[in-house]
């Protein structure tokens, strides 16, 4: 019973709040207020990707699905090169016996890095070993399709095995720039270019990118930017740095018809 009686009050005083609001000048600033919030989004997703940067976006769920699934699909690269070397050798390649580890971003280098883990042959004297690769994301054209080259990357383990290599990025009919390569047609060089600039901190060539510019508007209208999104170019600057003043410019005048109100009313 005093549960209800309080649940009623507090309706009826919110109810009693929102009808005094609304007519009030102060509901128009609010919805001016939230307009703008809608209009900046819609600037910034207009402007070009490359006038963001998004340094966080790799610790992100939605990235992550994503570098299971770009994981998978340079194992099933890999696959296909074993398997083509198989029928020409006449040798069944057990791809059980490698796993692609971690794929990491390289910015420094432009490249993606892999971390290959190997089972080994302890029978003819091949210890277990993780091989680290760096992919290059910048392919060259080659015979109607892109090869990406693929160069080993100097660590404190013992040097790679040439011939798990060669069986692993060097699928017929091969690229005659680079021994060791991904080769990739125009579908999935399309499919490594958005996966890879994306990880590299440009949003918009990832998923939820109108949601994202909400949310980063609504924060910086309200001066409460955490960094991660940050703009790059002088247009995406000066409009991030116009919206909190002009956010703030509406809530000045929210605030001067409420004062408005109140003096009239006394």
């Amino acid at each position: 019973m005093i549960g209800g009686k309080f649940v009623r009050r507090t309706g009826g005083a919110i109810t009693g709040w929102a009808r005094c609001f609304a007519r009030q000048r102060t509901a128009t600033y609010l919805v001016w207020y939230l307009l703008s919030i809608l209009a900046f989004a819609a600037f910034y997703c207009a402007l070009p990707s490359n006038n963001f940067y998004a340094p966080f976006i790799g610790r992100e769920p939605r990235t992550s699905q994503d570098t299971k699934a770009f994981r998978q699909f340079l194992t099933d690269k890999m696959s296909q090169s074993a398997q083509t070397w198989s029928l020409s050798n006449y040798v069944d390649f057990n791809m059980a016996d490698v796993a692609l580890a971690r794929v990491e971003q390289v910015a420094s280098t432009r490249s993606v890095r892999l971390f290959l883990i190997t089972k080994g042959n302890p029978g003819a004297g091949k210890p277990p070993q993780t091989l680290t690769l760096d992919l290059a994301t910048s392919g060259m054209p080659e015979k109607g399709g892109f090869c990406h080259p693929v160069t080993v990357t100097p660590d404190a383990g013992p040097p790679p095995d040439p011939a798990l290599l060669d069986v692993l990025f060097h699928d017929a009919p091969g690229c005659t720039l680079t021994p060791y390569y991904v080769g990739l047609d125009s579908d999935e060089e399309d499919y490594f270019h958005n996966y890879t600039a994306g990880a590299a901190g440009e949003p918009k060539l990832l998923s939820g990118y109108g949601l994202r510019m909400i949310l980063f508007s609504i924060m910086t209208i309200t001066t409460t930017v955490f960094g991660d999104v940050i703009p790059l170019t002088r247009t995406a600057r000066l409009a991030v740095a116009i919206e909190p003043l002009w956010g703030l410019l509406i809530l000045c005048l929210a605030v001067r018809a409420i004062v408005r109100k109140g003096r009239s009313e006394a």
